[in-house]
């Protein structure tokens, strides 16, 4: 928004694909929520405890692939 704001319309667009590539970077790995959560605790080290049903838990092999997938974002 502050690219938009600021009239620079070809940032703004540069800032949104980015946005869309991280965003299909979570749905290619389960459910939006739970990924999230995931990436709370492999990042910030918090650690909500396991996902409520019917929600699924990230396995740990998926955290893995987790933090090599999202570590260009932080």
């Amino acid at each position: 928004m502050k690219e938009y704001k600021a009239g620079n319309l070809a940032g703004a667009r540069e800032q949104q694909v980015e946005c869309c590539k991280m965003f299909f970077t979570l749905e290619k790995h389960g459910h939006l929520v739970s990924v999230n959560k995931a990436l709370l605790k492999i990042f910030k080290g918090l650690d909500f405890g396991p996902m409520r049903s019917p929600l699924p838990t990230v396995p740990e092999e998926e955290s893995a692939k987790l933090r090599e997938a999202f570590s260009a974002y932080v």
